[in-house]
């Protein structure tokens, strides 16, 4: 495999998304952890940056309310035990995630061999290195997390107070270095997870080289975000377009209803209304998530064998 332009790079990846249908199963799993690169990052910088309140933890444990006082050595006993049953839950479906993750980059490496993928044969191959990649993984988000947080303070100092030039000056500042640093964090785990799961590195030599090819490579890395959620764009139209037309069933079943006096008919398109729509976004997440693993898994290849 030889890419040497981003159409190279994308035409190959999605040659790939598209022959080894297989490895959808592979991309939802890994869309779970955000696995597609910079898209996720930059859509939940905007959000923190309009001071809405993400889904990270860091903005969730300042809303929390301890209110135990007073209340039985029972009730905490059982609040621990489901804290514990919900971190094992947790536990289990990031080893799942990530090794799903590891699988998919190393399915691309393989696919330049051979025709028909074992997708089990490539989850066992990231669950082999799950240690590594888990770190990589949870480095990753609380680097992004702490970021998000403080653009969510920035955003809210930025309206809280009296108005004054400087503010917006700051928060622009704040805001450049914000996703400077995020980015470089998205760019080093992906770099890394892939010399991880393609040249079995260490965690420190994975850091280590992920550093230098980035530096060697940072508009090339810069480029390639920026064309890969120009994509995503295209791909969150589909989906808007999909949840359109599926919600047809529910309109119509709807009119009949009410024509009919018959609520079983409104219940039943409904309900095939949501499968159809949950069945549309699980596809497009695994179908995206899947292509963009392998674009950027193409790019490195590129980069660390020949240069880009």
């Amino acid at each position: 495999m030889k890419a040497e332009t981003y159409s190279e790079a994308l035409a190959h990846a999605w040659h790939i998304t598209w022959h080894q249908k297989r490895l959808w199963t592979l991309g939802l799993l890994a869309a779970f952890i955000g696995s597609a690169g910079s898209l996720e990052f930059v859509t939940k910088f905007y959000y923190a940056a309009l001071g809405e309140r993400g889904e990270d933890i860091l903005t969730k444990l300042q809303s929390l309310s301890f209110t135990y006082q007073g209340e039985t050595v029972l009730l905490w006993v059982m609040s621990l035990l489901l804290i514990a049953l919900g971190l094992a839950v947790i536990g289990f479906f990031m080893v799942v995630f990530v090794s799903a993750q590891g699988g998919l980059v190393y399915a691309v490496e393989e696919a330049e061999h051979a025709e028909k993928l074992d997708v089990a044969k490539l989850f066992n191959h990231g669950r082999k290195r799950l240690g590594r990649l888990l770190i990589l993984n949870i480095v990753k988000w609380a680097i992004v997390s702490l970021l998000l947080y403080l653009t969510w303070l920035g955003a809210g100092f930025l309206r809280s107070g009296t108005e004054a030039l400087w503010k917006p000056a700051v928060f622009l500042a704040m805001s450049v270095v914000v996703l400077v640093v995020g980015l470089t964090a998205v760019f080093l785990t992906l770099y890394a997870v892939c010399y991880v799961s393609l040249h079995d590195k260490s965690l420190k030599e994975a850091v280590l080289d992920a550093w230098a090819l980035f530096v060697d490579h940072w508009l090339v890395s810069l480029e390639m975000a920026i064309i890969m959620f120009a994509i995503g764009f295209l791909f969150g139209l589909a989906a808007v377009a999909g949840v359109l037309l599926l919600s047809t069933p529910v309109f119509l079943s709807l009119i009949i209803a009410v024509l009919s006096s018959n609520p079983g008919i409104l219940l039943a398109g409904i309900t095939i209304g949501f499968v159809a729509l949950l069945l549309w976004v699980l596809w497009l997440a695994a179908v995206y998530t899947t292509f963009a693993m392998s674009a950027w898994t193409v790019l490195f290849m590129q980069m660390s064998r020949h240069g880009f």
